[in-house]
C-alpha cells in the first residue's frame, strides 16, 4: 500500500522501472512469441508516459520492432525523436516491425496521407517476402488499419489468405481471425476454403467469434459439424457469447449441448465438451450449473467439473466459488480450482481473490501464472491490491504482463 503523498508521486517512475527490468529479463525468452508481445506492449507504454527512456528501452533491447513501435507511438508528439528511432532500424523487417511500420502510417495519415501510403506500400511488400511469417505479418496489419481503412484492411486479409494459400496453407489461420473483426462473411469464406487439415477447427473459430454479434451464422455454422466432439462445445461456446441478448435460445442451445455432450465416449472429448457446458450453464443459470458439475463428478468418479464449476461462478457468486473449490480433494484439482475461483472473483471480490492467492502453494506448477492473471483482473476494482499482487510474482515474464496493467490505470 502506499505510505505518504511523497512515496505516491515516486511511484509510477519505480513501477515503470520494475515492468522494464522484468520485461527484459533473459528468462521470459523461453516464451518466444508472448515475449515479443510482451516487450512491444512495454514500448508502446515507455513511449507514451516516458518518452525520454524510449531510444534507451529500444536500443538496450536490440531489436528493429521496438525502435520502429515507438517512432509509432511518437509520430505526432515527438516527430524528431520518432525519426530518430527510424533511423535506426536496419534493411530486414520481422513481423513486429511491420506491424509498427503500419501502426506508423496509421498515426501519420491525417497529416500526411502520401506517406502514410508510402508506408503501408512498402511494409505489404516486405511482409510478401517473411516466408512462413507472410500472412500472420499482412493479417497483423489489417487489424491495425482496420478501423481507419476497412477497405485496405480487407485487401491485406485478402492477401494474407492468398500467401497462406500458397504456403500450404500455413497462416491461413491468421487471415480468418483478422477478417472476423472486419467482416464475417470473408472470415467463413477464407475459413472454407482452407485445406481439408485446417477448415474445420478454422470454422469453428469463426463461429465463436461470431456469435455475439450475428448469432444466427455462428449457430449455422456450428451445424455444418456432425460429430457430438465438435459441435457439443461449439454450441455451448456460442450459447455462452448470446446468453445476455437472447436467454431462451441460449438455454436450448446449451440443453442441446449437453445432451450431445452424453454421447461422446472418448474420455478427452467428452471433459472439453462438458467444460464448455458447465460454463455455459454458469451464464445462465449458477445453481443449474453447481447442479450439473456435481452429477457429473459424481457419475465419472472425477472432481474436476467441480473445479471448472468454481472458477465458472466466481464472479457471481465467490463465496460459493470458495466453498465449492476447497471441497474438492484432490490436492492438485483443489489448488487449480481455487485459482481459477481467484482470477474469476477478483473484480467483485478482490479481498477474497487475494486471500485465496495467498493460500495457494508454492508447489503449485502455474502460481505464478494465477498470481499475475488474478493481479490482471483485479485492476479495475482494485488498483493498490492489484498492485500488490503483481509485485508479488517472481517469474519476470508473468511479472511484466502484471505490472503492465497496473501501469496503465496508474499513470492514467
Amino acid at each position: 500500500m502506499r505510505v505518504n503523498a511523497d512515496e505516491d508521486a515516486r511511484r509510477p517512475a519505480w513501477l515503470l522501472d520494475q515492468l522494464i527490468n522484468a520485461a527484459r529479463s533473459p528468462s521470459t525468452a523461453s516464451f518466444r512469441e508472448t515475449r515479443e508481445r510482451l516487450l512491444v506492449e512495454t514500448a508502446k507504454f515507455v513511449a507514451t508516459v516516458s518518452p525520454e527512456h524510449s531510444e534507451q528501452f529500444a536500443r538496450s533491447n536490440g531489436r528493429d520492432s521496438l525502435l520502429a513501435t515507438m517512432a509509432a507511438r511518437l509520430a505526432v508528439t515527438d516527430p524528431a525523436r520518432s525519426e530518430r528511432l527510424l533511423g535506426g532500424i536496419g534493411p530486414l523487417w520481422d513481423r513486429w516491425t511491420l506491424v509498427a511500420m503500419a501502426e506508423l502510417a496509421v498515426a501519420v495519415a491525417p497529416s500526411d496521407p502520401r506517406r502514410a501510403k508510402k508506408l503501408l506500400n512498402e511494409a505489404a511488400s516486405r511482409a510478401h517476402q517473411a516466408s512462413s511469417a507472410a500472412s500472420q505479418a499482412l493479417a497483423d496489419m489489417a487489424t491495425v488499419v482496420a478501423p481507419s481503412d476497412p477497405r485496405r484492411a480487407t485487401r491485406l486479409i485478402e492477401s494474407a489468405a492468398r500467401v497462406g494459400e500458397e504456403n500450404r496453407q500455413v497462416g491461413v489461420h491468421y487471415a480468418a481471425m483478422a477478417a472476423t473483426a472486419l467482416d464475417l462473411r470473408l472470415a467463413e469464406r477464407i475459413a472454407t476454403s482452407a485445406g481439408p487439415r485446417r477448415h474445420g477447427r478454422l470454422l469453428a473459430e469463426v463461429a465463436r467469434a461470431a456469435a455475439a454479434t450475428d448469432p444466427d451464422r455462428a449457430v449455422r455454422i456450428a451445424r455444418s459439424f456432425k460429430e457430438p466432439a465438435e459441435l457439443a462445445p461449439l454450441l455451448a461456446d456460442i450459447a455462452a457469447k448470446m446468453a445476455s441478448r437472447t436467454g431462451s435460445r441460449a438455454d436450448s442451445l446449451i440443453s442441446e449441448a449437453d445432451q450431445l455432450a452424453r454421447r461422446i465416449m472418448d474420455q478427452h472429448d467428452h471433459t472439453v465438451a462438458m467444460t464448455s457446458v458447465i460454463k455455459a450453464l454458469a451464464t445462465r443459470d449458477p445453481d443449474r450449473a453447481v447442479e450439473r458439475a456435481k452429477a457429473i463428478a459424481k457419475e465419472i468418479g472425477s472432481p474436476w467439473p467441480t473445479g471448472v464449476v468454481a472458477g465458472a461462478i466466481g464472479a457471481v457468486q465467490p463465496e460459493r466459488a470458495e466453498r465449492i473449490a476447497k471441497s474438492i480433494e484432490n490436492d492438485l484439482e483443489r489448488t487449480a480450482a481455487l485459482a481459477a475461483a481467484a482470477e474469476a472473483m477478483a473484480a467483485v471480490d478482490p479481498e477474497r481473490a487475494e486471500r485465496l492467492c495467498e493460500s495457494l502453494p508454492d508447489t503449485y506448477f502455474a502460481l505464478q501464472e494465477a498470481l499475475a492473471h488474478t493481479a490482471i483482473a483485479m485492476v479495475p476494482a482494485d488498483i493498490d491490491r492489484a498492485e500488490e499482487l503483481a509485485l508479488s510474482v517472481t517469474h519476470p515474464h508473468h511479472r511484466a504482463e502484471a505490472l503492465l496493467e497496473v501501469l496503465k490505470v496508474v499513470t492514467a
